[in-house]
């Protein structure tokens, strides 16, 4: 099954590996611990030197509602997740989450496979509401989507943490690689690799294969600090 942390197979080569978060206080018996906040500032994520990671869920009270622990390779965690950014009703939000996630009509995609003589994959929809992500379902998809959101001010300290920039390879998992807009009804991505997420956007939108750093407000590009623009540092421009 697909969509909520279904995995296809040579879809994606590790990209997002060893995702920087805030580090914290080491622990006493499981060494480096390092921890992830949302849009609220809340730890939803949190792993350890010993692979422990901790997914945390909130209910709108901020009560802790769920608590999940596994033990997997971080960076395989990584590997399966990107960082998009929202755009809706003028309000712009960061998400940190798998990148099936971003494919706007699951129906579409689901027909790839059957033209590719696959058969037609089954879709989890409860993690975003339904299998096509548009404006009739933004609403309802982004109360789902919620528990992946990520606080910009997390992403601005994660970056702080990887300065000096030694390499692009350093920290180009610190930068978003796919903007919904549901303002304007497009769809832009800079992924990659083999998933092509531009192909598969609803009917009206448009899907491109673009830089969109520019469409993103001033003051929602975290990696502008202290007056220096560190994506383009990053690239050496």
């Amino acid at each position: 099954m697909l969509g909520c942390g279904g995995h296809r197979d040579n879809a994606r080569d590790a990209p997002w590996a060893w995702w920087p978060a805030i580090a914290a206080a080491p622990a006493p018996d499981g060494g480096p611990a390092w921890a992830l906040a949302d849009a609220y500032d809340r730890p939803v994520w949190t792993w350890d030197g010993r692979g422990f990671i901790v997914e945390r869920q909130f209910d709108a009270a901020d009560r802790p509602v769920a608590v999940h622990v596994s033990q997997k390779d971080v960076a395989i965690l990584m590997e399966e997740n990107v960082l998009a950014v929202i755009h809706n009703r003028g309000q712009w939000t960061y998400y940190f989450a798998e990148v099936d996630l971003w494919i706007m009509d699951w129906e579409a995609w689901g027909r790839s496979f059957v033209d590719a003589g696959f058969p037609h994959p089954s879709f989890d929809t409860s993690c975003r509401g339904g299998l096509v992500l548009d404006e009739n379902s933004v609403e309802r998809a982004l109360k789902a989507l919620e528990k992946f959101s990520v606080s910009e001010q997390s992403l601005r300290q994660s970056l702080r943490a990887k300065l000096p920039i030694a390499t692009w390879e350093d920290v180009s998992h610190l930068f978003p690689v796919v903007l919904i807009d549901f303002d304007s009804k497009r769809l832009f991505s800079a992924y990659s690799e083999t998933l092509e997420l531009e192909r598969y956007v609803p009917a009206g939108w448009i899907g491109l294969f673009a830089d969109f750093y520019e469409e993103i407000p001033m003051s929602h590009r975290y990696w502008i600090d202290g007056g220096v623009d560190h994506f383009r540092a990053a690239l050496g421009r």
